[in-house]
């Protein structure tokens, strides 16, 4: 599903919000796109359509709730990303917790970020994933 769209220059960063509710994905589509160096280029609500816009759009980022990746959740990451290489991904998380960002990382998340943290909190997120540069970690062994 693409997203409203974007008014003014080209955006910098381009996004997908893949979120499990609507309301959610819209409402950071909303706020996203009016924030300057970013728009959201589609918005995700299932596992297909994630890959699918992965595919189709190779965004610089991508902001993903673990549970809009279906079973196995972020286990499934990696395969995603290679679709999109470039792509850095952003795990929207409903709860604080240590095991969940340990988790994101070792499945290629650069960054985490709780869906009630302020704006300000949000866009200091996305910013570092796509301008701090990335090491090269192993695969990751175990389950999420």
């Amino acid at each position: 599903m693409q997203s409203g769209g974007h008014k003014g220059t080209d955006p910098r960063f381009t996004v997908i919000v893949a979120d499990r509710h609507d309301l959610v994905r819209r409402a950071l589509t909303d706020l996203i796109d009016v924030e300057p160096g970013f728009v959201v280029v589609a918005q995700a609500p299932d596992p297909d359509s994630v890959a699918a816009e992965l595919g189709r759009r190779r965004p610089n980022l991508i902001l993903v709730e673990p549970a809009v990746l279906g079973t196995g959740g972020l286990t499934h990451l990696p395969n995603l990303l290679r679709l999109s290489p470039a792509t850095r991904a952003v795990v929207l998380a409903d709860e604080p917790s240590p095991a969940l960002e340990r988790h994101a990382h070792g499945w290629g998340a650069v960054g985490t970020i709780l869906k009630h943290a302020a704006p300000d909190d949000l866009f200091n997120v996305l910013r570092r994933a796509v301008t701090v540069p990335l090491t090269v970690a192993p695969e990751p062994s175990g389950s999420a």
